[in-house]
């Protein structure tokens, strides 16, 4: 079960308002019913302002919804992102007075006076970040901010110049690539070889975006922005897309081999040995192979053996989705208890002793002494 939070709008007769379409609702998102409150997004709401908020409880195994509870409200009377000069950019992200750089190389200098273009300051230090849309008949960009985040909670290695947010206004939803916004982004420094450009999903998760093209200086990336993947104020009705995002540097692959242990190399037939990777280990991810057979994955595995001899354990490592796989392996010796009440125990240089049950017991105390030998 889950449920269903909406913030919307208070009309003229101060009466709360949450139709989907136009800019009524502002802010919807589903949750686990368990969840008792919500973190909003950059960019939804504005200081000194009421907003009426409600919720909805949606059934497990497709049982139908709950009608919506009575509309509550909640007021913003301060936040971090004041923009004295009402420009779409929060005081802390614009750009300093003395700016004098032309990142669009349109012969002018850039600014926030309009809604063509945004440029914010990044978490760099005197390193600016600009977003324009490519077709001003189809989209506007209303605001623009950094976002105060911590990039290793959101399992980032590295992110220079920090997360944004950006709301582009007037997207055309009745075209055939609905709710789509083509945008152009310019940094003014290069970025760094690797770079991708990381955005929250629906679901929160951070999902690569792929650079539709990138100029010969790297200095300047196009990317197209679904809104049905990546709009944060979970309304694909209306005309508005809040876009959060930023450039991530891959950490690079590291040199540490491929090690595990077992619990046990030399066993009887039908026993089970358990293998686990050593501390500082190559590897984020690990697929356990016996004889070519995947038998496992994570940081540990465990195998019953039904061959006599030797067989191989192959441990496959492999770290980010850009860095090689590494593989080490291990040869564990198998012994057998025989369906005739034999005893079959494997030598070293693999041969087979053969017991009848008068020596059974010999020959187990036998094994067990040349395991210890082993």
């Amino acid at each position: 079960s889950d449920i269903v939070w909406q913030i919307g709008i208070l009309d003229a007769n101060l009466q709360p308002v949450f139709e989907p379409s136009a800019t009524n609702l502002l802010f919807e998102k589903t949750t686990a019913a368990s969840e008792t409150a919500i973190t909003v997004p950059e960019l939804v709401l504005e200081s000194d302002t009421t907003y009426p908020w409600r919720v909805q409880f949606t059934y497990a195994d497709g049982l139908g919804n709950s009608v919506y509870s009575d509309a509550f409200q909640f007021n913003v009377t301060a936040a971090a992102d004041v923009d004295d000069n009402d420009n779409g950019v929060p005081n802390d992200s614009d750009i300093p007075p003395t700016y004098n750089e032309d990142l669009d190389n349109d012969g002018a200098v850039d600014d926030n006076a309009g809604q063509a273009q945004k440029v914010i300051t990044t978490a760099k230090a005197g390193v600016f970040l600009m977003a324009s849309v490519a077709d001003e008949t189809k989209e506007l960009i209303e605001a623009m901010t950094m976002i105060d985040v911590d990039a290793a909670d959101l399992g980032v290695n590295d992110a220079p110049y920090g997360f944004f947010a950006a709301k582009f206004n007037e997207v055309d939803t009745t075209a055939a690539e609905k709710g789509v916004v083509k945008v152009r982004l310019h940094l003014s420094e290069a970025l760094p070889a690797d770079t991708m450009l990381w955005a929250r999903d629906m679901l929160g998760e951070l999902t690569e975006i792929a650079f539709d093209a990138i100029s010969p200086d790297r200095q300047t990336v196009d990317v197209t922005i679904d809104a049905s993947l990546f709009d944060q104020d979970g309304n694909q009705d209306n005309n508005s897309v809040l876009f959060n995002g930023g450039f991530v540097v891959p950490p690079p692959c590291s040199d540490a081999n491929v090690r595990f242990s077992a619990s046990d190399m030399d066993v009887m037939m039908g026993e089970s040995v358990t293998f686990v990777v050593d501390a500082g280990s190559y590897g984020d991810t690990f697929t356990w192979f016996v004889d070519d057979e995947q038998f496992g994955t994570g940081n540990s595995a465990s195998y019953s053996f039904f061959s006599i001899g030797e067989v191989t354990v192959t441990l496959v490592a492999r770290e980010g989705a850009d860095c090689p796989e590494k593989r080490e392996t291990m040869v564990i010796n198998v012994g057998e208890f025989h369906d005739d009440n034999c005893f079959i125990a494997t030598s070293a240089a693999g041969g087979a002793g053969f017991f009848g049950l008068a020596s059974l017991i010999a020959a187990l105390a036998g094994a067990v002494a040349w395991r210890k030998r082993r």
